[in-house]
């Protein structure tokens, strides 16, 4: 498998496997089902809601979901039966992972717990690591999954096996005292791939690391910590960062020179995406930028800004959506910045909480969901061409 960001792909294989169909993501999706998830405490005698972090996967059309109180289940695309259904003793946080060949899917808690189960929820391996997860995994060459954790080490794992092949330590410029309560949660930056190499941000650091020989290529200092994922364009062998000082700086795959800091004066901390030849990006600020990559300059300004430490999603056609501001989804064209729709979950259930808390996850068919802190998952469709 050749190295290569997802941050370029419109479909990345590590969240939806199955037949693509034709359909319009220029208008609306509409809301086919709603599901809840919760369970009744024999203590407190109630219904307690069971927050979903995890971004789920489209195996088809079916879901599979991996809940904060470790269940993991594949429903059908009705969302009214779990087709399989294990638990993990552990608390879900990243991503899922589809990886390998035949097709597994990677769970990892915060707990540490790396667990790979089949299509079919069959346990393949456990793998326990001494530091929690919380950056989404990545597949690389030979079936190798790269994951880090916020003690400052990148493993890397037999695909096959759950063994851990390597390690590499990622040492901080900035040190901070061993009580700071954030330093377990931030930053969330996952690893991305380049042509050959693996690239990572941690702290205020950018490293770029040999993924045979677990050696550090090169290391770059930015202004400020990077909790946003970063960004590599495949055409230019370009690395974009944007930043919690407010700038975006973009750095040479190669050497890791900074070769130029744009700044934009508002906090970023959201993922962004690139369609296209265009880095669509999100600023706290309120503000949603595209920038023309080749030419180095600013295409468009948005006041619609990304939520939280949500990511852009690039879609086809030279669209990317995201959650905005009042927990929807939005959609936008890359090149102009032309808002296209804007998603209603507002659907008049007596306590349904409508709020999107997650990255939106995109199927091969016209499927889209969304799922929140308060245990829903909301499953869209595009229209058919």
């Amino acid at each position: 498998m050749m190295l290569g960001s997802a941050t370029f792909k419109a479909w990345p294989d590590r969240s939806a496997i199955g037949p693509s169909k034709s359909f319009d993501c220029s208008i609306e999706p509409q809301i086919v089902k709603i599901r809840k998830l919760s369970y009744f405490n024999k203590t407190k005698q109630q219904e307690i809601d069971v927050p979903i972090s995890s971004c789920p996967v489209f195996i088809g059309e079916n879901l599979l979901v991996a809940s904060d109180d470790g269940y993991v289940q594949l429903f059908d695309k009705d969302l009214e039966n779990a087709l399989w259904k294990r638990r993990i003793l552990g608390s879900p946080y990243a991503p899922l992972l589809i990886h390998g060949s035949p097709p597994h899917v990677l769970v990892t808690t915060t707990n540490g717990l790396i667990a790979s189960f089949s299509l079919k929820g069959e346990l393949i391996w456990e793998t326990k690591l001494k530091f929690g997860v919380l950056g989404a995994p990545l597949e690389i060459t030979n079936g190798v999954i790269a994951i880090t954790q916020h003690n400052g080490y990148l493993f890397f794992l037999d695909g096959k096996t759950g063994a851990v092949t390597g390690s590499v330590y990622l040492p901080c410029s900035v040190k901070w005292p061993s009580g700071s309560i954030s330093l377990n949660r931030d930053p969330y930056s996952s690893p991305i791939s380049g042509v050959k190499n693996l690239i990572i941000a941690r702290g205020s650091d950018v490293f770029c690391i040999n993924p045979h020989s677990f050696e550090i290529e090169w290391k770059a200092k930015l202004g400020g910590l990077q909790k946003a994922t970063l960004a590599y364009d495949l055409n230019t062998g370009l690395v974009f960062a944007a930043n919690c000082d407010g700038t975006l700086y973009i750095l040479d795959e190669c050497t890791g020179e900074v070769v130029e800091a744009i700044s934009f004066g508002e906090k970023m901390i959201s993922s962004p995406a690139i369609v296209d030849g265009v880095l669509v990006f999100s600023g706290l600020g309120g503000k949603l930028r595209g920038f023309d990559i080749l030419k180095r300059e600013l295409l468009w300004v948005r006041n619609s800004p990304v939520e939280g430490y949500t990511s852009v999603v690039p879609l086809k056609d030279s669209k990317v959506c995201f959650v905005n501001r009042r927990a929807s989804l939005e959609c936008v064209d890359s090149d102009s910045g032309r808002f296209l729709w804007e998603t209603s979950e507002v659907l008049g259930i007596p306590g349904h909480d409508s709020k999107v808390d997650t990255t939106p996850v995109v199927s091969r068919s016209g499927l889209i969901v969304s799922t929140s802190y308060s245990g829903y998952i909301c499953l869209y469709t595009f229209g058919e061409n």
